[in-house]
């Protein structure tokens, strides 16, 4: 079988023979959502360095990190010296494509030459794109959800099928899976710290917010001039907020925020401050932080010096 060169330009749309290329119809408008994913993947810095070192071991000419759902392929990233015209964003007709097969089986698929390959020597898509050497990897999200494809072709045969090769483009599509998953994380509580950010910066009574290590993530000015207050220096973010209380209060402070940290929304009285500045009671708030799945990340405080209500009302039992 005589395999074609990869058509020229932007690759977007299928040819309807493997022999004879009709006339090319537009590709899809690339949706918020597919331009969100390239988005995604070029943010990762290690991509480009991944796509380079795939093409220099292998060999091969053109490597991509492709989107692949039920119905399209978009390409992410890409490095292309052969000229096959793919850039990040364009996309390949989803049924041309052997990526849309993995998607389907969740297994890779490596080819050393196309020609000499009893299962793929008669197949359309080497067929139609004109390559002899193939080999293509799912990258699958750490909660099991598949993202697409790491994946290269070359119109040359070569020696993929070995465990260097296959193990490395393993590893390579763990990792783009890994930081894909990472960035949506980060981006999400990024997200919902700005949100309580702007929520708390609203609110007169002290609040903070903090993560699974006892690190203040965001907090409001009043909780910075009260901290200031009553302890006599202020607060920044990443500061493991126990440690900043003299030992006996850090210790009720840090089972305070634990219990909140745990899952547990409860109310709370005790005293914080340092000695020469008056040492006021606190009615303290806790609130634990969820994400989507329903996972705690984090908590939050809200504060009220409820010094002056106990001395009136200390002073009210006096009286009686």
């Amino acid at each position: 079988m005589r395999a074609r060169q990869p058509t020229k330009g932007p690759v977007r749309t299928i040819v309807q023979a493997a022999d004879s290329m009709t006339e090319p119809r537009p590709a899809p408008t690339l949706q918020q959502g597919f331009l969100s994913d390239v988005v995604a993947v070029e943010s990762i810095a290690a991509v480009p360095t991944i796509l380079d070192v795939v093409c220099r071991t292998t060999g091969m000419g053109f490597a991509a990190v492709a989107r692949v759902t039920e119905d399209r392929w978009v390409a992410c990233a890409v490095k292309d010296d052969i000229a096959f015209g793919l850039k990040p964003g364009g996309e390949l007709s989803l049924e041309t494509t052997i990526c849309h097969e993995i998607r389907q089986s969740g297994t890779a698929v490596v080819i050393d030459h196309v020609a000499e390959d009893p299962a793929f020597c008669g197949h359309h898509t080497p067929a139609q794109y004109g390559f002899q050497s193939y080999i293509s990897m799912p990258i699958v999200l750490p909660d099991g959800t598949f993202f697409g494809t790491l994946c290269a072709i070359d119109p040359k045969p070569a020696k993929l099928n070995t465990p260097a090769v296959v193990g490395m483009f393993k590893m390579f599509a763990d990792l783009i899976g890994f930081h894909l998953d990472a960035n949506q994380r980060l981006a999400s509580r990024t997200a919902e710290r700005d949100l309580y950010e702007n929520i708390v910066q609203s609110d007169t009574a002290p609040i903070c917010v903090f993560d699974t290590e006892y690190r203040l993530i965001a907090f409001n000015k009043a909780h910075n001039d009260e901290f200031f207050r009553v302890n006599g220096f202020y607060t920044k973010v990443g500061d493991v907020f126990p440690d900043l209380f003299i030992p006996e209060q850090a210790a009720v402070m840090r089972t305070n925020m634990a219990r909140a940290l745990a899952g547990e929304a409860y109310k709370v009285e005790a005293v914080f401050g340092r000695t020469e500045f008056g040492q006021p009671c606190w009615e303290i708030s806790y609130t634990p932080l969820r994400d989507a799945a329903g996972k705690v990340f984090g908590a939050f405080h809200q504060a009220h010096d409820i010094s002056a209500r106990l001395r009136a009302e200390a002073e009210l039992q006096d009286a009686q």
